[in-house]
């Protein structure tokens, strides 16, 4: 079969790009024939179809896979939904753009849900988090048209199972390449932290734990928002020894680094030679930091709070666990007992292979579009009345766009509701709307429209698989009719 995957760019995707990279492979080697595109409302994207880009400054940020640009700009869907309907699955690698400020303000923010309305392939999505009714919450206007979803490890499958669709759901382990892989037990005495740079990763806390530590030197890879934040910090310049990359003298005061991003085929050589991988993660996600290292014969060292998490997936046998008061010495314990690190490495190496192999999971994508649909079950519906409301309350109504009262299924876009333009008019202040305009003369005007907007749309209606659902913008309230 011909399949697309279909990217919408997002900041700071870290393992999305890793997960995309390993379906390909995955999809290739069941003999099926793959090209990569990112989709954007715009005139273009750094995307080149040859070689991977890297995003902004390449210590920063990550890289872009190689891959083609489509545009849902108006005029341009025709000629996108014409490309990618030469396919025969499309995968939706994330499931839709972030409802973010640019992108409403977008030409076309709701010309993504064309790739879904218009293209006869079946269609594959998949869920990267929990959040998509708190970040994500118009991917629900693609409910009727999704074939397969799932989410990428199995604790994001409530989110899944909570989404509004009578699609096939699953979750599968990360696809890994795992096909000749072969470890080594001679390491070098050093260690890594290699995963994204956002808060709810810790680095802060491992730093701190490790302030005192010095018996071997730790890289630190990667990048993103706690990075620049971390940068203020007197920790972190104390424990790298030094202000940035750039500096003459950066590093030569500690044995750490900050070595900034690498592509990813470099980092892989750093995980088969160094001793052992810090996931500093707490809250019970498992990421490609916990599995990758495994892989490569490098010790991964998960905090205890993940391997007693309700869906963990990772061998507690297969890792050393630390908290933050005992991570140095669980670091001396790994450098200080090579005989017990050889039979993790071995139990770790098997466990990956035995779950991860990326063509195994892309086999379990292609035939979870053979499973039977299913209609929406009672926790699905009250999810989809409580996201509902959630919008109302903390989005406001542009997402849902207008409903001709002869048709009960959803056909709006942002560009036919009126909300749009006067939403993105108005900023919050103080949890008052405030309009954005320094031109005294518009303010009036726009006031005015929004008065009469809001006495002509009191309620819309959107139709998700065969569900009516009333929106009441007046009272708030939903009212869902099968």
């Amino acid at each position: 079969m011909k399949i697309a995957l279909v990217n919408f760019p997002i900041l700071d995707v870290g393992g999305i790009t890793t997960w995309d990279e390993a379906i390909k492979l995955g999809y290739e080697r069941n003999g099926h024939e793959v090209d990569r595109f990112y989709a954007k409302c715009g005139r273009s994207y750094s995307c080149k179809p040859d070689e991977k880009t890297f995003i902004g400054d390449k210590y920063k940020r990550g890289e872009i896979l190689q891959g083609e640009f489509l545009s849902y700009s108006t005029e341009d869907v025709p000629a996108s939904v014409q490309k990618l309907n030469e396919y025969d699955v499309i995968h939706f690698i994330h499931p839709s753009p972030h409802p973010t400020k640019s992108n409403i303000a977008a030409e076309n923010p709701l010309g993504w849900l064309e790739f879904y309305k218009q293209c006869t392939a079946k269609k594959i999505a998949t869920m990267h988090d929990v959040n998509w009714a708190k970040t994500n919450l118009w991917y629900i206007l693609a409910s009727k048209y999704i074939d397969v979803l799932t989410a990428s490890q199995q604790p994001h499958f409530p989110a899944v199972l909570q989404y509004p669709t009578n699609a096939a759901k699953f979750w599968a382990y990360f696809p890994i390449d795992v096909e000749g892989c072969k470890i080594t037990h001679k390491r070098v005495d050093s260690g890594m932290v290699a995963h994204q740079w956002i808060k709810w990763k810790n680095h802060h806390k491992i730093i701190k734990s490790l302030e005192e530590f010095n018996s071997c030197p730790i890289d630190l890879y990667g990048g993103g928002q706690q990075y620049h934040e971390l940068m203020k910090s007197e920790d972190l310049q104390k424990f790298i020894g030094g202000n940035s990359v750039e500096d003459e003298n950066y590093g030569n005061e500690k044995l750490h680094r900050y070595v900034g991003f690498i592509a990813r085929e470099v980092l892989v050589e750093e995980y088969k030679k160094v001793l052992f991988s810090i996931d500093g993660s707490t809250k019970g996600y498992n990421n490609y930091t916990h599995f990758e290292p495994m892989l490569y014969g490098c010790i991964s060292m998960v905090h205890e709070d993940v391997l007693v998490g309700e869906h963990n997936t990772i061998p507690a046998d297969c890792c050393v666990a630390f908290n933050w008061d005992n991570l140095a010495e669980q670091i001396e314990y790994v450098r200080a007992n090579p005989d017990e690190m050889k039979k993790i490495r071995k139990r770790a190496l098997k466990f990956i292979k035995d779950n991860f192999a990326c063509e195994e999971i892309a086999k379990k994508m292609i035939l979870g579009l053979e499973c039977p649909q299913k209609e929406l079950n009672t926790e699905e519906l009250e999810h989809l009345e409580a996201s509902l409301i959630s919008a109302m309350e903390n989005y406001g109504y542009w997402c849902w766009g207008t409903v001709d009262e002869a048709d009960e299924s959803y056909e709006g876009t942002c560009k036919e509701c009126p909300w749009l333009e006067i939403c993105t008019s108005y900023v919050e202040k103080n949890g008052k709307r405030e309009i954005k305009s320094d031109d005294e003369e518009t303010k009036p005007e726009l006031a005015k429209e929004e008065q009469v907007i809001r006495e002509s749309a009191d309620t819309t209606e959107i139709c998700v698989r065969g569900v009516k659902v009333i929106i009441d913008f007046v009272n708030k309230s939903i009212h869902i009719q099968q």
